[in-house]
């Protein structure tokens, strides 16, 4: 590795003189204990009133390995008169497997433009954030709830336009969010609805001063699906607003995130998370409190939730609405600026949007066996042990 990065720097040096390149870095490996809900099917979808859910059973797992093998490259440039260039190239993923056993995956990729008296142009493809990460959870040490209690993360491509306004930024973005890693040059706008998912335009204006930090967005889509959630463009949306914020009170760090979302065919999300984090020196502890509540479904047209025309699925997917929870405690103690092991646990009910997000994909591959996992299940609990450092 040692011989890799200077390598690079050399090139760095050579190749772009007049460029600042860094090389930077993430490598999280512990200890991981899970408790999960198996779904058992048994067999195909039933005609009929559902009124509850099928069985379930628990299913530990644990183990050790890799949980983060981030790698970032950036490259500034000064190019004069108050304007820069800047490129970051993200490898992420480190898998090891007896096909793959080195092989890194696309991280982040951004190209950012900044001007000092027009603003910040920047175009990339990035791993959607968490719903809810950094400012509401305080920057505590917990366990992140997407795919959990919140939504599933996604990749976008996107290009913006931010400009400060005294402590106010503001942000201007359009994107388009695909299946898997992306959806490549030239396919976005218009294409293969196998492969382009959801366009959305974004305003949002972010603040932070003294010891508050926050933002409002609100993020609009396009390309919908208003008639069935099933086929190649699943379940899509209409629209989300976020509020988010945090402050520091010196002695601990209390954070507040809130998301409504709303589904083409009517379901309604209301996403909340409460975080605080307590620093003591070298140590420090956090919890979150978070809650999803689905609603709507059951008053969607049967039309909609059918598949086909065959599969009268409206009495499945309305057990998607309801309310979930989770929580999760952590501690983290720093040895270094760039070394620190953390010790954190977390519980939660799948909630009904994810159920939701996950039973489209099934059907989308005619796989019926979603059906099974509608409705509130027993808790799942999840237990990390994780040494990580920074370069």
């Amino acid at each position: 590795m040692k011989k890799t990065l200077v390598a690079l720097a050399a090139l760095a040096a050579t190749g772009a003189s007049l460029a600042q390149v860094t090389i930077t870095g993430n490598l999280i490996t512990g200890y991981q204990q899970s408790v999960t809900n198996s779904y058992l099917t048994g067999g195909s979808i039933v005609v009929g009133p559902v009124t509850s859910r099928s069985a379930t059973q628990q299913v530990g797992a644990s183990g050790f390995g890799v949980d983060t093998a981030d790698i970032t490259i950036t490259a500034k440039e000064d190019i004069g008169g108050g304007q820069t260039v800047q490129a970051e190239l993200g490898l992420t993923n480190l898998v090891r497997g007896s096909a793959a056993p080195t092989e890194f995956g696309a991280g982040d990729v951004k190209l950012t433009y900044t001007n000092m008296s027009f603003g910040r142009v920047q175009l990339g493809n990035t791993y959607g954030a968490a719903v809810f990460s950094g400012i509401p959870t305080a920057g505590a040490p917990v366990i992140n709830m997407d795919g959990k209690l919140f939504e599933l993360r996604s990749f976008s491509e996107y290009i913006n336009y931010a400009a400060p306004v005294g402590p106010v930024t503001l942000v201007l973005q359009m994107g388009e969010s695909g299946k898997g890693a992306g959806i490549n040059l030239g396919a976005g706008q218009s294409g293969s609805p196998t492969s382009v998912g959801q366009r959305n335009n974004m305003v949002l204006a972010y603040y932070k001063d003294g010891g508050l930090e926050g933002f409002v967005a609100g993020k609009f889509y396009d390309n919908g699906n208003s008639d069935t959630i099933f086929g190649p463009a699943k379940l899509t949306k209409d629209r989300q607003y976020t509020i988010q914020a945090a402050y520091d009170l010196g002695m601990a760090k209390v954070g507040f995130g809130y998301a409504f979302t709303k589904a083409n065919v009517g379901a309604k999300v209301n996403d909340m998370l409460v975080g605080v984090n307590v620093p003591m020196g070298s140590l420090e502890i956090g919890a979150t409190w978070a809650q999803e509540k689905v609603s709507g479904i059951a008053g969607v047209p049967a039309s909609t939730l059918t598949y086909a025309g065959v599969l009268p699925l409206k009495s499945f997917l309305q057990l998607a609405d309801g309310t979930a929870t989770g929580w999760s405690l952590g501690a983290k103690y720093n040895f270094s600026k760039r070394t620190n092991l953390t010790v954190n646990y977390a519980a939660w009910t799948r909630s009904g949007y994810e159920q939701f997000e996950a039973f489209g994909a099934k059907l989308a591959k005619l796989d019926t066996s979603g059906a099974a996992e509608m409705g509130y299940g027993p808790v799942e609990t999840q237990a990390n042990v994780l040494l990580s450092h920074s370069f």
